[in-house]
């Protein structure tokens, strides 16, 4: 997975570096949704690496499920669909995690769908697409264009539903409507800056910094965050690079164990589930999470 060095370089709010990583639990299952596009890129897939050194290291069930580039309402259909279908043969509880798109498909899919919510013990969103883009907002002046030459490629689903699901105003309603998360949430930030910034989303980051210099090219740093959630803090990446191999050298696995590790503790803490038996004499330690992100 390559040697990243200190990775604090890559947060805003370092956390602590002293902490000793012990096993993760095997009591949940963890399930990967992408972002729109994932299908005319299926060759780089999300937290590729990650999901890798989860189940060959600590031996947890790993999924990517790559949804097709149509509306959330469809997508939600086909999360459900596949989490009822994965529960018959395994009761452990998903944890979930969206990249960009990825997030309001599952914001509506625990939201709408029968049986969804009830397997999914928590919901980690990462440079989620929650409170929409204004860079979907100014598409429909070019998306015709843009299309035709998209489709004769590999692409599946209908990219111009998909983004229309991702106009502010279309995330913004259903956020009204559904002001409270299901089931435990946390939100993981992306922020990039001109200097950083690959040269190919230059444009559409100073497009959003005309709304806020907070972004990470193609989303607010507001808008990943979502309501009532658990801030877990800003990584330095653009959108792309924060979870999809394309240039930039940025930790996505060490990324992807952290926030899976911070969450499942959090759980434990909770009283979702027990933390991992230790000696029985020893006392109880401080969290490796407390502090992460704050």
């Amino acid at each position: 997975m390559g040697t990243w060095g200190r990775a604090a370089k890559w947060l805003q709010t370092p956390g602590k570096s002293d902490m000793k990583l012990g096993e993760i639990s095997k009591d949940y299952r963890i399930l990967i949704v992408p972002g729109i596009m994932n299908t005319c890129v299926a060759d780089t897939p999300a937290y590729d690496k990650g999901r890798k050194a989860l189940t060959d290291k600590y031996g947890l069930t790993t999924e990517l499920l790559s949804v097709p580039n149509d509306s959330s309402e469809a997508n939600a259909k086909a999360i459900a669909s596949f989490i009822q279908e994965k529960m018959k043969d395994d009761k452990r509880k998903f944890i979930v995690v969206g990249y960009s798109k990825g997030t309001p498909d599952l914001q509506v899919a625990l939201a709408q769908e029968a049986g969804v919510k009830e397997n999914v013990a928590a919901f980690i969103s990462t440079a989620g697409a929650s409170g929409g883009s204004p860079v979907a907002d100014s598409l429909p002046m070019q998306l015709d264009a843009y299309l035709s030459k998209v489709k004769q490629g590999k692409c599946q689903g209908n990219l111009a539903e998909g983004f229309k699901s991702l106009k502010k105003d279309v995330r913004q309603r259903f956020l009204s409507s559904y002001p409270h998360p299901m089931v435990p949430t946390y939100s993981l930030a992306a922020v990039t800056t001109a200097e950083s910034v690959p040269k190919t989303a230059a444009q559409t980051f100073k497009m959003l910094s005309a709304w806020d210099k907070y972004n990470d090219s193609q989303l607010l740093k507001l808008d990943q965050i979502i309501p009532e959630s658990k801030y877990l803090g800003v990584v330095n990446s653009d959108h792309l690079n924060v979870a999809l191999s394309m240039g930039s050298t940025f930790p996505r696995a060490a990324l992807l164990e952290a926030t899976v590790r911070f969450v499942i503790d959090d759980l434990s803490k909770s009283g979702v589930i027990k933390p991992a038996e230790t000696t029985k004499t020893e006392p109880k330690k401080k969290s490796w999470a407390d502090g992460f992100g704050n």
